[in-house]
């Protein structure tokens, strides 16, 4: 799909807009459900850090990999919560532009004509001020990290043939269920898309594997 500069402008200008939203509003504040970090922080710097507190339940949650993304970030940034609003910022535009690279390639394959205007329009659906909380919330890794890993996840599921997108896909699962409690419901959906991508008795490892690892994460959460 060969793309004018006239798309690419108009593409990259939601981006460009929730960038500077952030920019100029951003602050580096603890707000709301992020002040579950502290406590997190002052156990880390006395050494009792344990992998109790980092499955800890959050209200429906089970934040695992978002609360490992800021003790990370943390570490070199002396816990500047804006870095956090623009690690979500990166995490949204790697699953919009994988979700992009992705289904633009599956038109292709398909010989399916969709208009140019589809591809700003898909950005502006993505990267707008109507979730404009969310922007400046560095909780919401929470959200974007279980996003980025439904999107990519299914659509390495789907996949034939492909022990490596398997795997990834099964990572990303239980990424997406230790970030959202929303991500519980990737293994279900995964598993119809495995039924459906191909012969259950070619499949019936991968079915398998799917089956155990599902059942796992379900459990421990």
């Amino acid at each position: 799909m060969a793309i004018s500069r006239t798309i690419l402008f108009l593409t990259l200008l939601p981006v460009v807009t929730v960038a500077l939203y952030v920019s100029l509003l951003g602050v580096n504040i603890p707000f709301w459900d992020q002040w579950i970090v502290l406590p997190l922080l002052i156990k880390k710097s006395e050494g009792l850090l344990s992998l109790a507190d980092l499955l800890a339940q959050h209200n429906e949650h089970r934040p695992l990999f978002p609360r490992l993304i800021w003790l990370w970030l943390s570490g070199f940034t002396h816990y500047n919560v804006k870095m956090e609003l623009w690690a979500n910022l990166a995490l949204y535009l790697a699953t919009f532009s994988f979700f992009i690279h992705r289904t633009a390639k599956m038109w292709q394959m398909n010989a399916v004509s969709i208009s140019p205007y589809t591809l700003p329009l898909l950005s502006l659906l993505m990267f707008n001020l109507g979730q404009y909380e969310s922007w400046l919330q560095g909780f919401q890794t929470v959200m974007f990290l279980g996003i980025c890993s439904v999107v990519v996840g299914l659509f390495l599921v789907a996949e034939k043939d492909s022990n490596l997108s398997f795997s990834a896909a099964t990572v990303l699962g239980v990424i997406a269920a230790f970030s959202m409690a929303n991500g519980l419901l990737y293994w279900p959906i995964g598993l119809g898309i495995l039924l459906l991508s191909g012969s259950p008795n070619k499949n019936r490892v991968k079915i398998f594997v799917w089956l155990v690892v599902s059942a796992l994460s379900i459990g421990l959460f």
